[in-house]
């Protein structure tokens, strides 16, 4: 009972280190703290955070037409700092322009927590985005069920993850690309 219980304590300790993290690097791409006074250590506070808001709206306004412009756009890959970060992908047009606030907004968060950090001044490539979803694709797979109708494809590759949300019937919702 102890270990579990000193297991939880290390797991807690985890996230908490994650989310200080996450703030000093927001705070930097601000160029202010956005920890709340109120709670320190609240990850959805420090997100509400005023100046952090502003500079979201900067980043979204510049981009929210590049997914709403194609009635045939159904994803998208993101770059930070030049570097390919990832990509979410939808079968359909409607199901992509649904999540592309969401997607679009939690990208823009990312990557000014990552401002100011080494940057390629050089775009990924077409070649270089087919390569990176490819290299994602054929890592080893395990499947696990999620309910009795959805199942959850993981790939691993080196330097790649893959999450595809399949249902039963084998018709794919999401495909999701991360660069380790």
């Amino acid at each position: 009972m102890r270990a579990a219980a000193a297991e939880v304590g290390e797991r807690q300790q985890q996230l908490w280190r994650s989310v200080a993290r996450t703030q000093t690097k927001l705070a930097g791409g601000v160029g202010q703290p956005v920890a709340a006074p109120a709670s320190s250590s609240s990850l959805q506070l420090a997100l509400q955070n005023e100046k952090l808001k502003q500079t979201q709206a900067a980043y979204v306004q510049a981009l929210q037409t590049a997914g709403e412009r194609d009635a045939d756009t159904v994803g998208y890959v993101f770059a930070v700092n030049g570097k390919l970060n990832s990509a979410d992908v939808y079968p359909s047009n409607g199901l992509f322009r649904k999540m592309w606030p969401k997607l679009l907004h939690a990208s823009v968060t990312e990557a000014i927590g990552e401002r100011g950090g080494a940057a390629d001044d050089a775009l990924p490539t077409a070649d270089a985005v087919l390569a990176f979803l490819a290299a994602a694709e054929a890592g080893k797979a395990t499947q696990k069920s999620l309910n009795e109708t959805v199942r959850l494809e993981t790939r691993e590759g080196e330097g790649t993850l893959y999450f595809a949300t399949q249902r039963a019937s084998g018709g794919w919702v999401h495909r999701n690309y991360l660069a380790k």
